[in-house]
């Protein structure tokens, strides 16, 4: 059958005719790169700063505005990195956070750094096994529970707790007291 075709719009490899300057059955494999400027692929002729090119082996980048914003290094991706340390490397600038959000329909997680500091938002944290199967923890807005989920207090713990170093109570105890012998 035919394999390609030339007419006045353009090349076509396969069948039928071209409908573009050149138009590609099935996959492509090119070495050398259409360049722009120090890119190895650009996808638009008219946009001469961004592209795709493979700075070294294993190893590509994709730049916009002749900077570069996604680099795949090994295993190892960054955003504003040109080597990534990590599976996941994000890098922001300026006097801004860097923030990573992940989002669904019900709401997101947010993961912001400045500086030292680091910020996460979410409504409700909660800590489980690998497994899936217990919950460790869970902090929301009425406080932290330690092997059950805050439902009135501050912090909630079901289970023994040792506290190591002085307790300082000032609105009094409630409760049942088994040992009363240590307190002041």
């Amino acid at each position: 059958g035919q394999k390609a075709s030339l007419n006045a719009t353009g090349l076509k490899l396969g069948t039928g005719t071209a409908s573009c300057k050149l138009e590609v059955d099935g996959a492509i494999k090119a070495s050398g790169g259409v360049t722009h400027g120090s890119h190895g692929y650009s996808f638009n002729s008219q946009d001469t700063d961004a592209g795709m090119y493979s700075p070294a082996n294993d190893s590509l980048t994709f730049k916009t505005n002749d900077t570069r914003r996604v680099s795949i290094v090994g295993a190892n991706t960054g955003i504003n990195v040109d080597n990534p340390a990590a599976h996941l490397h994000i890098r922001g600038g300026g006097a801004n956070a860097t923030t990573l959000r992940v989002q669904n329909n019900d709401g997101y997680l947010q993961v912001s750094v400045d500086g030292d500091t680091a910020a996460y938002q979410a409504d409700q944290y909660v800590w489980k096994n690998q497994a899936d199967n217990a919950t460790w923890a869970t902090l929301n807005s009425t406080g932290l529970g330690i092997n059950v989920t805050p439902s009135s207090h501050k912090l909630d713990v079901t289970g023994s707790a040792r506290v190591t170093g002085a307790l300082t109570v000032t609105a009094g105890i409630t409760g049942t007291a088994t040992k009363a012998t240590d307190l002041d």
